[in-house]
């Protein structure tokens, strides 16, 4: 019964209003404790509500916290991702500064320990003026811009096995320094006790300050790939500008590689060799060989930009060996052509002499001895052959197609007589 009364005291507390009811002390207490527990009812009913609207808001809140968390991350993940696969392409190599003197630099070359003639180097490239200014700057204590090396190791020879440190760039102001020393030059400048002497004939007290004299220079101990090397060279060249020649031997591409090997065997004459500091006849070679890949594929221009042939020996094919071989011969043959000249002829190793006999050999390969016939006789010693190109910008493709028009007309000239 208890439980039933209370029940039904439940049932009108939640539905009677609180009441003003003016009446005895008895009635006014009863009334007061009814209200009370109407307003209480009330109040826990808004509070309930609020609870339960609550209860529906809080995983929608948290799901959209949790989302949004989830977000951040999935970026954050994804942006740390992208950066290990940037440092996967394109290590990151630490250099650390060192300072050696000029003696133990000298005594590291000799021994092989410093490297400073790799294949993609270039030749030394300034004058005995430019070099003595080098050689002051040592001795006076002013910094060579910390040339950088990197960490290779002997594959052959009594040091294989063995680390040692390749040149990435500083090699013509280093060269000039051990140059000197090995008297290759005479010393150019105005200090009057050592200027026009080579290293052997300076005072000893002269020689002493240069070969006690710190060099700084910067070293990782990695080993940057070729790719690397190459792209690393010819972003720090600010000393003389690279021309096309040094940018292509600085490549250590499978391409690269093969065309230097195959221009080192062609006959270029002893006094274009010997002269040749700056590998402009391996450009040439690099164009002449392009001119037949151009040909053979039909690729329009057969003598295009420093970039495209760039591109050019980045690519690689199964059959390059047999190929670059193959035209290797035919220009080898358009060498002897022109090392046959006895008739002064203007620049007979510009390329655009060069790429039109190449273009008219490479078309009609099986008229060879004509083709000799007709260098021989209508371009050696004749200046003016070309002279309606004058400063033309394509001049290879016009000149192309006047050699061509001469070569057809003189071979039907030569067998109508």
């Amino acid at each position: 019964m208890a439980s039933k009364t209370q029940s039904a005291h439940e049932k009108h507390v939640q539905t009677a209003p609180v009441q003003d009811f003016a009446g005895t002390a008895a009635e006014e207490a009863d009334v007061a404790a009814h209200n009370m527990a109407v307003i209480h009812q009330e109040n826990t009913d808004a509070e309930s509500a609020r609870a339960l609207v609550a209860s529906f808001r809080a995983p929608t809140a948290s799901a959209a916290a949790g989302c949004s968390t989830e977000k951040t991350q999935s970026a954050h993940e994804k942006h740390v991702q992208e950066f290990n696969d940037w440092k996967k392409k394109y290590p990151i190599h630490n250099f650390t500064g060192k300072n050696i003197n000029v003696q133990t630099l000298v005594d590291s070359c000799n021994k092989g320990i410093y490297e400073l003639n790799p294949q993609h180097q270039r030749n030394v490239v300034h004058n005995t003026k430019w070099q003595s200014q080098i050689v002051i700057s040592v001795i006076r204590g002013y910094p060579l811009g910390s040339p950088e090396f990197d960490t290779v190791q002997h594959t052959q020879g009594k040091n294989a096995g063995l680390d040692y440190y390749r040149s990435l760039d500083g090699k013509q102001r280093l060269s000039a320094i051990i140059r000197l020393i090995n008297n290759e030059y005479k010393f150019d400048a105005n200090i009057k006790s050592i200027k026009g002497k080579k290293f052997k004939d300076w005072p000893s007290v002269w020689r002493n300050k240069l070969l006690r004299s710190d060099i700084s220079i910067s070293i990782t101990n990695s080993t940057l790939s070729d790719e690397e090397v190459s792209d690393y060279f010819n972003k720090k060249q600010n000393t003389k500008k690279t021309n096309p020649g040094e940018t292509f031997n600085a490549k250590l591409t499978r391409r690269a590689i093969l065309c230097k090997e195959l221009c080192n065997t062609m006959p270029f004459p002893v006094e274009k060799r010997e002269k040749d500091n700056r590998y402009t006849l391996l450009e040439l070679y690099i164009r002449l060989n392009y001119a037949q890949y151009a040909m053979e594929n039909k690729i329009n221009n057969i003598d295009p930009t420093k970039k495209t042939l760039e591109a050019f020996l980045e690519k690689s094919e199964e059959t390059d060996t047999i190929k670059f071989n193959q035209y290797g011969t035919r220009i080898k043959e358009i060498i002897n052509i022109v090392n046959s000249y006895t008739e002064t002829t203007k620049d007979p190793w510009a390329k655009t002499q060069m790429i039109p006999l190449m273009f008219l050999y490479y078309k009609y390969q099986d008229q060879f001895e004509m083709i000799k016939q007709f260098i021989k006789t209508n371009i050696e010693g004749n200046n003016t052959f070309y002279e309606s190109v004058g400063g033309n910008h394509n001049a290879s493709a016009v000149r192309c197609k006047i050699i061509e028009e001469s070569y057809t007309q003189w071979k039907l000239s030569q067998t109508t007589y």
